[in-house]
């Protein structure tokens, strides 16, 4: 190109244009994206769960939640997993945890099967108490859990 040759007007108002329509999608992209943000951040609240902020479990809870999103885990495991997200007073977090666990098992929130732990389910529960014959929760008559 020499110093004769101009490039128009035109190329550059073109090149303005589809820069401001870029930004404006952009735009519109973030919005969304803080919109999502903000839905599961408020989620995650509502759940009680932690988001890496710090926000911490009561023993309860963080075991209840625990053995609901992962049914079958041993006590051990239950423990360990519940560990970075419960909050307590107590020196020994290990032995509130397995004093709750043993509570929840007391209450009939939580059974024990085959070693691992599940949540007593409502449907579940009702029909241990009104099906005669064989209990919901898997056992057979007379077995001991």
């Amino acid at each position: 190109m020499s110093d004769q040759e101009q490039i128009p007007a035109t190329v550059f108002l073109s090149e303005l244009e589809r820069m401001r329509k870029r930004m404006e999608e952009l735009d519109r992209e973030r919005e969304r994206l803080r919109i999502q943000l903000e839905f599961l951040t408020h989620m995650m609240d509502r759940a009680g769960m932690d988001d890496g902020t710090g926000t911490k479990l009561g023993p309860t809870e963080a075991v209840r939640r625990i053995v609901g999103t992962h049914p079958g885990m041993p006590r051990s495991q239950v423990i360990e997993e519940a560990i970075p997200v419960v909050k307590t007073g107590a020196k020994n977090a290990r032995r509130t945890l397995a004093q709750t666990i043993l509570n929840l098992l007391g209450r009939g929130t939580l059974r024990e099967e085959s070693g691992g732990l599940f949540l007593v389910t409502t449907k579940g529960a009702l029909a241990d108490i009104f099906a005669p014959g064989e209990p919901a929760t898997g056992k057979q008559g007379g077995q001991q859990g």
